[in-house]
C-alpha cells in the first residue's frame, strides 16, 4: 500500500531519510520525495523493513534489513527501492492450530500449556509438578525432584486441549501408578514389579470421534487397550483373535487392520459415516467397517481389567469431537516431526 509522511517537512543540513515500514510482508517498497522540500547537496535515503515488533527477554526487537541511498539537490531521488524482508516464523502449537477437546503429551502442544504432569516420588511420597523445558518435558526438573536413578510416578497428567482441567487424567493409587522413563520420554504403563500399572482415569467421560495417538507396545497381553471408555476402546494390538493390528471396539463391532508389532506407531482413528477408519504412520486410513459414531472413554493407558492392560508405553494422546479427515495429513506431519516415529 501507499505510506505517506504526513505533515511534509522541509529538510536542511546534512539529512538522513529514515523510513520504516511494519509488518514484513513487504517485498517492494516505492519512495517518492518531494524534490521541492531539499535545500540541501547531500541527502541520504534508508528504507527499513521492520517485522513485527517481538519481545525478547523483556527487551523490544525487530528483524529487518536497511538500505540507503545518496542523492544531490536537484538530482531526481530514487523511486523504487526493492527489498525481501525475513522474519522469523512464529512457533505454531497443535492444539492452537487445530483444537483438539484433549491432548496429552510429554511435549508442550499448547501455547498456553504451563505443567506437563505431576509425579510421586518413592522416598517419602512427596508430589510435584513438573512444566516443560522449552517444548518438552522438564527432565533436569524430574531428576531434581526424584534423584538420579529413581523413579517418578505419575499421579496426574495435564489436559493441554480445548477442554482444560475436565479432562485431567490420574491415577491416586501408589502402586498402581505408571512411571514416567526419561530415557523414551515416555509415559510407561508397566510398573517395577513389571505387573501391569492400572490406566489413568477420568473424573468425566471423553466423548470422542477421532483421535490420533502415539504408543508403542513392549509385550503382547490379550487386548493392549491404549484407551477405554463403558462399552468399548482403542487397542494397538493383542493376541485376542480379533485384534490382528491397530483398532477398536464399541461394544458390538471389533475392527482393526493388519501388522502387530512391537514397534512405535502413530495411530490414527476416525469415527465417520458409522465406520472405524484407522491408519498408522501416515499412511492412508482404511475403511475397516460398521462402527459407533464415537466412544466415551474414562481410562486413558489401558482398559481397568488384569488382562486388557495395556502393557507398553505412551508419549501422546490426541482426541478430537470432530471429524479431522481434511487435516489428518498436517497433524501427522506435526506429531512426526516431533516424535520422528517414521
Amino acid at each position: 500500500g501507499n505510506i505517506n509522511a504526513n505533515p511534509l517537512k522541509p529538510i536542511s543540513g546534512n539529512t538522513l531519510l529514515d523510513l520504516v515500514i511494519s509488518p514484513a510482508n513487504v517485498a517492494t517498497v516505492k519512495c517518492l520525495i518531494d524534490t521541492s522540500l531539499i535545500n540541501v547537496n547531500n541527502v541520504s535515503l534508508s528504507v527499513r523493513i521492520f517485522s513485527t515488533p517481538i519481545i525478547v527477554e523483556g527487551k523490544r526487537t525487530t528483524f529487518g534489513v536497511l538500505k540507503r541511498t545518496a542523492f544531490q539537490k536537484g538530482q531526481s531521488p530514487p523511486t523504487i527501492i526493492k527489498q525481501k524482508a525475513t522474519a522469523p516464523t512464529p512457533l505454531t502449537y497443535l492444539v492452537d492450530l487445530y483444537s483438539p477437546i484433549v491432548a496429552y503429551s510429554v511435549d508442550k502442544i499448547s501455547s498456553t500449556a504451563t505443567v506437563c504432569c505431576r509425579i510421586r516420588r518413592a522416598s517419602d511420597n512427596a508430589e510435584q509438578d513438573i512444566g516443560f523445558s522449552g517444548n518438552k518435558i522438564d527432565d533436569t526438573a524430574i531428576v531434581s525432584f526424584v534423584g538420579i536413578g529413581n523413579v517418578a510416578f505419575i499421579t496426574k497428567i495435564y489436559n493441554q486441549g480445548t477442554g482444560s482441567s475436565f479432562y485431567d487424567i490420574s491415577q491416586t493409587v501408589a502402586i498402581e501408578q505408571a512411571r514416567y522413563v526419561i530415557a523414551s520420554n515416555s509415559f510407561n504403563m508397566i510398573d517395577l514389579n513389571l505387573n501391569a500399572s492400572k490406566p489413568l482415569t477420568l473424573a468425566n467421560t471423553l466423548t470422542f470421534t477421532n483421535a490420533f495417538t502415539v504408543a508403542k507396545i513392549n509385550a503382547q497381553s490379550t487386548i493392549n487397550y491404549i484407551c477405554y471408555g463403558a462399552l468399548g476402546g482403542l487397542w494397538y494390538n493383542g493376541t485376542n483373535p480379533a485384534v490382528s493390528g491397530l483398532g477398536g471396539f464399541d461394544g458390538t463391532n471389533a475392527r482393526t487392520i493388519t501388522g502387530k508389532d512391537l514397534n512405535e506407531h502413530l495411530g490414527y482413528f476416525n469415527m465417520k459415516t458409522s465406520k472405524l477408519f484407522v491408519s498408522k504412520d501416515g499412511n492412508a486410513e482404511t475403511d475397516t467397517g460398521a462402527f459407533a459414531t464415537s466412544l466415551g472413554a474414562t481410562h486413558i493407558g489401558g482398559r481397568n481389567l488384569t488382562n486388557l492392560y495395556m502393557n507398553g508405553e505412551w508419549r501422546e494422546m490426541i482426541f478430537f469431537n470432530s471429524d479431522e479427515t481434511s487435516n489428518k495429513t498436517a497433524i501427522e506431519l506435526d506429531i512426526n516431526t516431533r516424535f520422528s516415529i517414521y
